[in-house]
């Protein structure tokens, strides 16, 4: 059996991302920026990598983080101050790359009362909010799978939370009594094998605007016009909308203030993962997050313990006038607006780019407006929905995975890893943006997608053979399929991951306990990954459901 290449270290290679990071010009960052990022950012943790993907998913996140704790730290300093007396040294951040590496699959192995979130006990809850019944019913949440089709491609259906228009696209009906996965698949194995790919994506994608794609190969997304479009864009796109006046930090009531975001007010119109982890983000940072969601839209209950962490939660219907002026009022007083659902979507309600910068240079005080999709913001892709898998396939990273697994087709990356990036590098550009928007004025907007990270993961390329076969072999070499769903493959390896490394889940650094009784009791869940030298961040909200909260500050 190969051995592990001695050169590999998770740190260092965390370490030499974090230096490229910094080098791209793209992002225009700051010299003190960079120099935070370089002299006082520290990895520590394994050499030898854990997370079975043969993607460098440890490494990205890890680098990722260090960029953000490096605006972080601007931040802070910017407010309160840093070691004047040159005998004490200048703070620094340290990241456990072992820590960051859990990051990515946070909403899985947080607990409720000591069970996993996606327990059976802990389920319950999470029911109602599956409107459509389409997460936790087998037969209508296997819509959303990897299917061949008849001219021997492959195609992402996704069912999103709903999954009745994408099953009409492919003529299957809206519910089964069948309970066998195997069976079920079937169903819908046959009715995409009756569409070519091009076919089904036009269906699918382009008519009834769908989440989905063709399952692509990098090169392929490299030659397409979709991808040709998007392919040089950096992890985050900032730019000034609109001029203004410098916005001074807030004053903070709290005589122990050290969290960079203390005062600043966030509003997050954002579903399921990639978005509400930016908001997290910014919770942890100290800001006031209030989430607001529509009690007639259907959610994905069961990641809302773990990404519900720091925020306010409040139901608003932006489709009546009482729920617009709501949102406004809420809006009068906010530094940053995040909105993750579909391109143009909520634009289309009256809260766009044009709009902020309208709304900012009337009140005197420029926002932070951030939008999160799948295909990125160029192209004629743009304007399409999309999930993290959605964009694995697009990317070229789900083919990439099955190949290393010596299957040759594409096989989804079983951790929701490009969202979990997303959220660190989305909290990354707003913690930019309020810089600028504190030196310079102005409202600012923040474009992040889940395929501008792919494109850059793809850059880092996978692990040398040597060591891929070392991490998979920790596996038992396990091997997968393009219709091996999510279910089975986080099942699969999640148990296998801990077995391995048994120390993760006793460490006292890594987890933290919050007190949540509109959950039902006690939440573990990840503490924040970036740890400062004097004091480490935290939440001031614990987690609660939609809705739980007044629509105000």
């Amino acid at each position: 059996m190969p051995v592990q290449s001695a050169s590999w270290s998770v740190p260092a290679k965390a370490r030499e991302y974090l230096v490229k990071l910094c080098q791209d010009q793209r992002l225009s960052l700051p010299e003190t920026i960079k120099h935070r990022a370089l002299e006082r950012v520290k990895y520590v943790g394994s050499d030898k990598p854990f997370i079975p993907i043969s993607w460098q998913f440890g490494e990205a996140v890890s680098a990722l983080h260090g960029l953000e704790a490096a605006f972080a730290l601007a931040l802070k300093e910017e407010r309160y101050g840093q070691v004047e007396d040159p005998s004490k040294q200048l703070e620094t951040v340290t990241i456990d790359t072992d820590h960051a590496s859990l990051f990515i699959i946070s909403v899985f192995i947080s607990q409720i009362k000591g069970k996993p979130v996606m327990h059976p006990d802990n389920l319950v809850a999470a029911r109602k909010y599956d409107l459509a019944d389409s997460i936790l019913n087998l037969y209508r949440h296997l819509c959303t799978n990897i299917y061949r089709t008849k001219d021997d491609r492959y195609y992402h259906l996704h069912g999103s939370m709903d999954a009745s228009p994408s099953q009409d696209v492919v003529g299957v009906p809206h519910f089964s009594d069948e309970k066998d996965p195997d069976k079920i698949k079937k169903v819908y194995a046959d009715a995409v094998a009756k569409f070519d790919a091009e076919e089904l994506d036009r269906l699918a994608a382009m008519d009834a605007k769908q989440a989905g794609t063709i399952c692509f190969t990098h090169q392929e997304f490299l030659e397409s016009e979709a991808g040709k479009a998007i392919k040089d864009c950096p992890i985050y796109e900032l730019s000034k909308l609109g001029p203004g006046q410098p916005v001074p930090w807030p004053r903070s009531n709290s005589k122990d203030s050290f969290r960079p975001l203390e005062g600043l007010k966030v509003v997050e119109l954002t579903r399921v993962i990639a978005a509400p982890a930016i908001g997290r983000k910014l919770a942890e940072y100290g800001a006031q997050v209030i989430r607001i969601t529509c009690d007639r839209l259907p959610d994905y209950g069961a990641l809302l313990v773990d990404l519900g962490l720091g925020k306010l939660q409040a139901n608003l219907d932006l489709k009546t006038e009482e729920g617009k002026l709501a949102l406004r009022k809420l809006l009068d007083d906010a530094d940053v607006f995040l909105d993750g659902y579909r391109p143009g979507a909520i634009e289309k309600l009256g809260f766009g780019p044009k709009d902020f910068e309208e709304m900012g240079a009337k009140r005197g005080k420029g926002y932070v407006v951030l939008r999160e999709n799948c295909f990125g913001w160029h192209g004629p892709w743009k304007h399409r929905s999309g999930w993290q898998q959605i964009s694995d396939c697009f990317v070229g990273i789900s083919w990439g995975f099955g190949q290393r697994m010596g299957v040759n087709e594409p096989v989804v990356p079983v951790f929701p890893n490009s969202d979990f990036c997303v959220g660190t590098i989305g909290a990354t550009g707003v913690l930019h943006a309020l810089q600028r928007r504190a030196q310079e004025g102005g409202t600012y907007l923040v474009n992040v997608s889940l395929s501008y990270y792919n494109v850059w993961l793809a850059s880092l390329g996978m692990y040398p053979e040597e060591v891929w076969v070392q991490l998979w072999s920790d596996y038992e070499r396990f091997q997968f399929k393009h219709s091996d769903e999510m279910r089975k493959t986080l099942s699969t390896l999640i148990p296998k991951m801990f077995e391995n490394r048994p120390d993760l889940k006793a460490r006292e650094d890594v987890w933290m306990q919050t007190k949540s009784e509109p959950w039902g009791g006690t939440v573990t869940h990840l503490r924040p990954v970036c740890r400062f030298s004097d004091r480490s961040m935290y939440f001031d909200v614990p987690p609660r459901p939609n809705g739980f909260d007044p629509p105000k500050w």
